[in-house]
């Protein structure tokens, strides 16, 4: 007798051959309740995955239309003391005599440094000796016109001398607080070489940025735009200064290095076309894991500005420009 068949047409007891259908179909029709219900093949987080990617699809579409992305030139740049005057020497020579230190104050006209002046001094000498002999000779014989003729040679001469020794000292342009002096005795000085730098307001002296951004920005740089400056060496530190400054023209690496002077040329590692940018620092401190410290002339850094903005949208598809464009 055969044994009685199921609704899904199996017979009682005989194992079900799910290879030819799906699970889901045999579950569904064994279901009666279910019978002209969708058949749900896929779990129930599928509709939660679909969902999710439709929005994170629609945020990201959203996003790029309205975000932008920023272009910014960026460059090395220095830190430099504001009304610093580097002194230089007129002639070459060997330092005989260093008459100041660093932080002594100065005035205009004082002799800072003495170069070796033995022939300059005894000739100097000289012509003082010839000079109280003939004087006294005048007073014995005043009405020697000769003698009288030969005095003012004589004190000509003197002046002259007198010239040719301070050519040979180092004098003070103007007042100021002796900083960074490099010179010492026994020393050799080539002509035009700086000995020492004279702050004019001493401690109290403004701090600068002179930075060397890529010539191509120059038409998008303007005084006012806001200069992003970090210090090498101090991570995370970073500050904001309006742009002060910028250059006139374009200018090559050497003419950079000329600008930056001799001691400091070999520091910044510039290269291509140039221009010069200044900011000023709006304090002589600054503040590092909750420490002060002090700037100085010299100190290396790196600048950025922003340039433009270009949206996102218009970034991955450059043809829509045109559209916006016209548009406008």
């Amino acid at each position: 007798m055969e044994s009685p068949k199921n609704q899904s047409g199996h017979r009682a007891g005989e194992p079900r051959r799910r290879g030819l259908f799906r699970a889901e179909a045999v579950d569904a029709l064994e279901r009666p309740s279910d019978l002209g219900r969708p058949l749900q093949l896929l779990p129930h987080w599928t509709g939660w995955l679909y969902g999710f990617l439709i929005g994170s699809v629609s945020m990201g579409a959203l996003y790029g239309a309205c975000a932008s992305i920023s272009e910014y030139a960026e460059g090395p740049a220095i830190v430099r003391v504001d009304g610093r005057i580097d002194v230089t020497t007129q002639l070459g020579g060997v330092v005989s005599e260093v008459d100041v230190r660093s932080g002594q104050r100065v005035r205009a006209g004082q002799v800072l440094i003495r170069l070796q002046t033995a022939a300059e001094q005894q000739e100097l000498e000289r012509i003082d000796r010839e000079l109280e002999l003939k004087v006294v000779h005048l007073l014995v014989h005043p009405s020697d016109e000769s003698t009288r003729q030969l005095l003012s040679g004589l004190r000509a001469s003197r002046q002259q001398a007198e010239a040719r020794l301070r050519e040979r000292s180092v004098i003070a342009p103007s007042h100021g607080v002796v900083a960074n002096l490099r010179s010492r005795p026994g020393q050799m000085l080539s002509p035009g070489e700086t000995v020492l730098t004279l702050l004019e307001q001493g401690e109290e002296a403004g701090h600068s940025v002179v930075a060397l951004l890529p010539g191509q920005w120059r038409p998008m740089l303007r005084p006012g735009m806001n200069l992003r400056f970090a210090l090498a060496g101090y991570p995370h530190l970073h500050q904001s200064m309006p742009i002060a400054t910028v250059g006139d023209e374009v200018i090559g690496p050497n003419e950079a290095r000329r600008y930056l002077g001799r001691e400091l040329e070999d520091t910044v590692a510039v290269q291509g076309s140039l221009i010069l940018v200044t900011a000023r620092i709006p304090a002589p401190y600054f503040l590092f894991e909750g420490q002060s410290y002090r700037y100085y002339d010299g100190i290396p850094a790196r600048v950025e500005v922003r340039v433009r903005s270009t949206r996102m949208l218009l970034a991955l598809f450059p043809s829509l420009r045109r559209l916006f464009q016209h548009g406008g």
